[in-house]
């Protein structure tokens, strides 16, 4: 089992307080798995907290070693969010 931190593109811009838009990414939470593929599917059948799917773009896991797929902001391994109902769970 290896450590993955689990991160989201979320659709939309952030506006900064200078005016400036930038991408928004989010860091989503830790995960144990045996690959990023795996991390990002145990994320969203037990997520750590209410997420509204319909916000997220897309998602990626990136290992918490030195590895060369990190660092890429998800070019590498994309899986992408389509169909998802919000969770209106309290």
């Amino acid at each position: 089992m290896h450590n993955y931190i689990v991160m989201a593109s979320m659709k939309g811009q952030f506006l900064a307080q200078s005016g400036n838009t930038y991408d928004n990414f989010q860091m989503l939470g830790y995960i144990e798995s045996e690959s990023t593929e795996e991390a990002v599917e145990n994320f969203i059948s037990q997520p750590q907290f209410p997420i509204v799917w319909n916000d997220v773009e897309y998602m990626w896991a990136e290992e918490l070693t030195e590895n060369q797929f990190n660092g890429h902001y998800g070019s590498y391994r994309k899986i992408y969010i389509q169909n998802q109902q919000p969770d209106i769970s309290d």
